[in-house]
């Protein structure tokens, strides 16, 4: 196969590093993209010396060009000349031919993102488990009884750093970069915005702890106005910057949604992606409103999770993946 190794224009923006991949296709002076080494997706019959568009000399069914989806916007390109750009974002569509679908990539970059989203949503299973006991304990045992019980305080606080834990650990996995990504560029931005928001996740809550341990040495009623201070102030902040990492994590998943490609998935994570933290500051007044939040949240990683399995199937099996 030809070896491109030249970048395109607009390459050196996105942070693109060549590969050798062949980027021929309809429109750059040939009729189509030759097909010499594929076979049909219909009887496997071997295609060499045919391009794009042709019938398949076997069973007769046209060779269509799979699907392709912008690498930055996920909107579809399909058919696109190579020179173009996509007409949302102006990203180059060189770039999102060369990418390489998720089936293709490294065995350990696929398994390294599964475990992530897998911790993530483990991370929220602990957190709205640990809830829902708490709150059939105080209805079964009694308000007084259970809330003042040191079982129960002690679980507390095992069930959520056991869930900070998994959602740090998990969203530092989910943004492990891609050993093959071509376009660079397009995810750094997002990989460096969560990762570099599992810091503070984690840094507030110890800050927290240290705040009302030195509060604890003042006396009455200072004490309690700072702990008081403490505990909102925190409180808030903490939220603000998890609503954040939501968002950009909807938007990393989105972003591996068009290397699948699953448009239901792209569709589901830009519309979350203004909704959900909408959702999130109105949980502040209203609880149903949070639930609803994470809810949605949960929904679209679980989709990405099914997603990788099927990609990770594919890849074990060396057959072509979603095209």
């Amino acid at each position: 196969m030809p070896v491109n190794d030249q970048q395109s224009p607009g390459e050196a923006d996105l942070g693109v590093s060549p590969r050798g991949v062949d980027v021929r296709s309809a429109g750059d002076g040939a009729p189509g993209r030759r097909l010499d080494g594929e076979t049909c997706r219909h009887c496997d019959y071997a295609l060499d010396g045919l391009v794009e568009g042709a019938s398949c000399p076997e069973c007769g069914r046209r060779q269509e060009a799979p699907l392709c989806l912008c690498i930055r916007c996920g909107r579809e390109i399909t058919g696109m000349n190579a020179a173009q750009r996509c007409a949302v974002c102006k990203t180059p569509v060189d770039l999102s031919i060369r990418e390489l679908r998720l089936w293709q990539t490294t065995p350990g970059y696929l398994r390294s993102v599964r475990r992530g989203v897998r911790m993530i949503l483990g991370a929220m299973i602990v957190i709205v488990g640990g809830a829902v006991l708490l709150i059939v304990g105080t209805v079964v045992a009694g308000a007084a009884q259970w809330t003042n019980s040191d079982f129960v305080g002690w679980g507390i606080i095992a069930t959520v750093v056991g869930s900070l834990v998994l959602w740090l650990l998990g969203c530092w996995r989910l943004t492990t970069p891609d050993p093959t990504e071509v376009a660079l560029g397009v995810t750094k931005v997002l990989r460096r915005g969560v990762r570099a928001l599992v810091w503070p996740l984690a840094g507030i809550p110890l800050l927290f702890m240290l705040g009302f341990a030195l509060a604890d040495l003042l006396a009455e009623p200072t004490r309690t106005e700072v702990m008081r201070w403490i505990e909102v102030s925190s409180g808030r902040v903490w939220c603000v910057i998890l609503i954040v990492q939501l968002a950009l994590v909807l938007r990393y998943t989105r972003w591996l949604a068009t290397r699948v490609p699953n448009l239901e998935l792209i569709r589901k994570c830009r519309r979350n992606a203004w909704l959900l933290p909408l959702l999130a500051i109105a949980g502040f007044f209203n609880s149903l409103l949070g639930l609803a939040a994470v809810i949605m949240f949960y929904a679209a990683l679980l989709k990405m999770h099914q997603s990788l399995g099927d990609v990770t199937w594919h890849q074990r099996a060396r057959i072509p993946g979603p095209t």
